[in-house]
């Protein structure tokens, strides 16, 4: 049933990358650019005085083509060609990302992979590119200038084009709603059973979701080591 699953989620994701390249093509037609360079964004430190960072939070853009959560990778679009996807290794000490749920995105995309992250610069390309990110240092890194950063005009016709959700994005939706929807129930339950802390509610939540195939088996195991014995979700 699982697999099943995912075979259809695969057709549909390779559908909504087909329909994103031939919208992103228009677009850039439009407006008189050559290509994008889409960031899929920068890692943050939490403090000057130590090494530790904020978990990444994607671009935006970056997440409406890849299923990726990995800093300093490069999408570049270009009308008529096969988006190429450059995947920076990542050296973090504290995070690691999180393997995607399926590998449909190889399929999608000329994938390739480098050592450090100004490395893209040599899959960009040439012409008028735009740079779609928050990190400037790293747009000038790839060769793309500081005036191509998020050009307003073309920003805005790539936020509409987020608006109307393909089906992948639809069958998306309901599949987070679906997972979010056994951890509300979860917490209903352990909130009219008794006096929880709101950690306990939260750990209620995650337990309660944990069965699901996204969720990796080191951290279920962290978290149900956390877990009260004879909770109202039950024992492990």
């Amino acid at each position: 049933m699982m697999n099943a699953l995912m075979d259809t989620a695969d057709r549909l994701y390779l559908s909504h990358v087909a329909e994103l390249e031939g919208r992103y093509s228009r677009v850039l037609a439009d407006h008189g650019w050559d290509g994008v360079a889409i960031h899929s964004g920068s890692i943050a430190k939490r403090s000057a005085f130590d090494d530790q960072t904020w978990p990444l939070r994607p671009v935006p853009h970056w997440q409406h083509w890849s299923p990726l959560a990995e800093p300093d990778c490069a999408l570049v679009v270009r009308a008529g060609r096969k988006p190429t996807l450059v995947r920076a290794a990542v050296g973090s000490f504290w995070e690691k990302p999180a393997p995607p749920e399926s590998e449909a995105f190889l399929e999608a995309f000329d994938v390739v992979a480098i050592g450090d992250p100004s490395g893209a610069r040599e899959h960009v390309g040439g012409g008028r590119v735009a740079f779609v990110g928050e990190d400037v240092g790293r747009a000038i890194s790839w060769g793309i200038d500081r005036a191509n950063v998020c050009p307003p005009d073309l920003m805005a016709a790539l936020d509409v084009l987020r608006v109307t959700k393909t089906d992948y994005e639809v069958a998306c939706i309901a599949e987070a709603n679906r997972r979010a929807r056994v951890g509300h129930e979860a917490l209903r339950d352990a909130f009219g059973g008794g006096d929880a802390s709101e950690l306990d509610l939260h750990l209620y939540y995650l337990r309660a979701t944990v069965a699901l195939p996204a969720i990796p088996i080191t951290l279920k195991r962290r978290i149900i080591r956390t877990m009260p014995a004879g909770s109202p979700l039950g024992t492990p």
